[in-house]
């Protein structure tokens, strides 16, 4: 996801994209920033649940992890 963000950002001028996500690849995108704020940094319950980065994160059930550009085109992520 951080490439994606990267990516996107240098394509539409730090813009920010949304992430489409399954509740599963959420909670587990939600597991792994808490172990990493364990060690690294602030508590996991600071960082917020509904974006990553600041870019908007919207569940849907089933979906593939995909990243939503400014002009609505749609790249699948691998997680």
């Amino acid at each position: 996801m951080n490439s994606a963000l990267q990516s996107h950002w240098k394509q539409h001028q730090n813009q920010y994209p949304r992430f489409i996500l399954s509740p599963e690849d959420h909670a587990s995108l939600m597991h792994e920033i808490a172990v990493v704020r364990e060690v690294f940094g602030p508590s996991a319950l600071e960082f917020p649940r509904d974006q990553y980065h600041g870019a908007p994160i919207e569940l849907r059930p089933g979906a593939a992890p995909t990243v939503v550009a400014l002009d609505g085109s749609e790249t699948l992520l691998e997680l």
